[in-house]
């Protein structure tokens, strides 16, 4: 499958107050959120070995904190370190300052007894930049920050392991923030497609099922819901054992009972919550989507979570409001 992206311009973002005097224009990025990189103006610059990136890793998750050099040592070789590892940590460190120094950007990395600091405004951190967002509520702006899988070229250094559950962990939350937001705006035909997916990949997570049910139960598709309940049931029980909680029993009871307090929310905003004046649209299509859809659903579903999360994203970030989705991505104002 060919699905082409038009990859949008980063969104202004605010500001903490900088550490340094460098000029915002030409700030350093540091990317985890993906395979491990650096940028300066939107432009990668070299960062030197695996080892030398996994350092910048983990001194960025800790962004303008002081780290201890055998905390080091264990992030990067674990219990079985080299007798020279502290020096080979000092060797690393003085290799990222000269990248940092040539790259300009105004990080640095300072140095507190055997122990140093990446110091850096976190916006500047992606992972750290993502957490804010998802606190801000922004969930779709956060999710459209991933490239790929986190650290993905540092999945094998001892550290990472931990680090890339957490952020995959916090990754699902945002979804279903998001989710709950588009549900809650009447838009649970366009996320029909996305839940399918995700329940498939994330069969444990409850609120999942939740959504997926109430989706289907709002499509008019109310005994799939309750079919889904079922399935969820199954899982539970089969995998770990346990019942579903309250919420989902309790989703299950309104819709055998056809709660009102299930329907939809009205979809079309009233016209005083328009804006006036000079307005900008964006609209958006996927080619050939109605065959996409149907030769690979699984890929077209992950896809179009892509698509969303990065169109929502920057909507969200310019107070913009999504107008109308026609079809499972077939168009969207």
């Amino acid at each position: 499958m060919r699905v082409e992206t038009t990859w949008l311009k980063p969104t202004e973002r605010p500001r903490y107050a900088r550490l340094t005097s460098a000029p915002v224009a030409d700030r350093i990025d540091v990317c985890l959120l993906g395979p491990v990189e650096a940028r300066v103006a939107g432009r990668p610059f070299a960062l030197g070995t695996t080892k030398q990136r996994a350092l910048l890793a983990v001194l960025a998750l800790q962004v303008n904190t002081t780290v201890s050099s055998d905390r080091l040592v264990d992030a990067l070789w674990g219990e079985r370190h080299p007798p020279s590892a502290h020096k080979m940590v000092q060797h690393y460190v003085w290799q990222l300052r000269k990248a940092l120094a040539a790259a300009g950007g105004g990080a640095e990395i300072v140095t507190r007894g055997r122990a140093y600091e990446l110091r850096l405004d976190p916006d500047d951190v992606d992972a750290r930049r993502f957490e804010r967002l998802i606190s801000d509520g922004a969930p779709r702006e956060a999710l459209a920050l991933w490239r790929g899988p986190p650290l993905a070229d540092l999945a094998d250094e001892p550290f990472a392991a931990a680090e890339i559950r957490r952020l995959e962990e916090l990754r699902v939350t945002a979804v279903e923030l998001a989710i709950e937001r588009d549900l809650a705006a009447g838009r649970h035909r366009e996320v029909l497609g996305q839940l399918e997916a995700l329940v498939a990949a994330e069969p444990l997570r409850e609120r999942l099922h939740g959504q997926r049910m109430l989706a289907l139960y709002r499509c008019g598709r109310q005994a799939e819901a309750l079919e889904a309940y079922r399935h969820a049931h199954r899982v539970m029980v089969e995998q770990i054992g346990v019942e579903p909680g309250p919420e989902l029993t309790r989703l299950h009871q309104a819709m055998l009972a056809h709660d009102p307090e299930l329907q939809a929310p009205p979809v079309d905003p009233a016209p005083g919550d328009l804006p006036s004046g000079v307005v900008t649209f964006l609209l958006t299509d996927v080619e050939g989507s109605t065959r996409l859809w149907e030769a690979e659903p699984a890929a077209m579903a992950l896809a179009m979570q892509r698509h969303d999360d990065l169109i929502a994203g920057a909507i969200e970030a310019r107070s913009g409001r999504m107008l109308k989705t026609r079809g499972e991505g077939d168009s969207t104002l």
